[in-house]
């Protein structure tokens, strides 16, 4: 959840708006995120590592999960919504350019964070290296996508405005360097990197006005609306979308979340043994 964590982001940890938009997607996503890492496999007693925490809410349940005799660190550049648990360490950390920290772990895990970073590849790279043989990479990301579909409304105009308030999001998002294009690319990314048995799951959820699914672009509206409105917005269009987001007769359709899980090899691949392609391929 280190959508927040950069001052370059959109926003970034020290705005008013972050813990409550960390929050929000704690309540969409969590669920689905915790099933994929049990489905997948946490081990007791395993070594755990969880860049762009966010509230370190997916870092509390893999502390839960691993034990007393277990290791979760939590990273992001700004720690200061990271809720403490004596099983997490919580480090101040720019995946964007320092090196990891030294593994190997059982589990590597990002969400909403590669998307806003230029050096997206080159961190997924280090994430796949200090990943043990065996280990797992867990990265999420929202896709474009089948989101921001409004399924039923009082106000017909409600498809509309909505659209025009994603579109002119996804221009702000994409003025600061978010790549949106970037949660269909991580598969093939991740196997690029090494990996293998790479699976991808899609997750989205419809929500009513007023729940954490509105909630979140509520606050995204009143926080970004000055940018939004240099995107194309019109203001009152901004104040009648904020009414609606609270109104419970209002259906939509959440973003999509791609899940993109896969694993390092227990040992080299075939191809690497043979011509010996690509640095984290020969490290085991």
């Amino acid at each position: 959840m280190g959508a927040f964590a950069a001052s370059s982001y959109v926003l970034d940890n020290d705005r008013p708006a972050a813990r409550r938009v960390l929050g929000c997607l704690s309540l969409m996503l969590d669920e689905f995120t915790i099933g994929r890492l049990s489905q997948a496999g946490v081990p007791v007693g395993g070594r755990c590592l969880e860049l762009g925490a966010g509230n370190g809410s997916v870092a509390r349940w893999l502390a839960e999960r691993v034990g007393a005799r277990g290791q979760v660190v939590a990273t992001d550049l700004k720690t200061q919504h990271v809720r403490h648990h004596p099983g997490v360490t919580v480090l101040r950390h720019d995946a964007a350019v320092e090196p990891l920290l030294a593994g190997p772990f059982d589990v590597v895990h990002a969400r909403l964070l590669l998307a806003h970073l230029p050096s997206r590849h080159e961190v997924l790279a280090r994430m796949v290296e200090v990943l043990r043989p065996g280990g797992l990479l867990l990265v999420e990301e929202f896709g474009q996508a089948g989101a921001g579909m409004v399924l039923s409304s009082p106000d017909r105009a409600a498809a509309d405005i909505y659209s025009e308030f994603q579109g002119a999001l996804a221009e702000v998002y994409a003025a600061a360097g978010t790549d949106t294009g970037w949660a269909v690319q991580v598969n093939a990314a991740m196997t690029e990197a090494g990996l293998v048995n790479v699976d991808t799951v899609t997750h989205a959820l419809s929500w009513t006005g007023g729940t954490a699914g509105c909630a979140l672009p509520l606050t995204l509206s009143m926080e970004l609306r000055e940018q939004l409105v240099a995107a194309g917005m019109v203001e009152r269009e901004l104040d009648r979308l904020g009414r609606l987001l609270v109104d419970p007769r209002l259906v939509l359709m959440g973003d999509l979340l791609w899940s993109h899980l896969g694993r390092r090899p227990q040992r080299p691949t075939a191809e690497a043994e043979v011509v010996g392609v690509g640095r984290n391929r020969g490290q085991w």
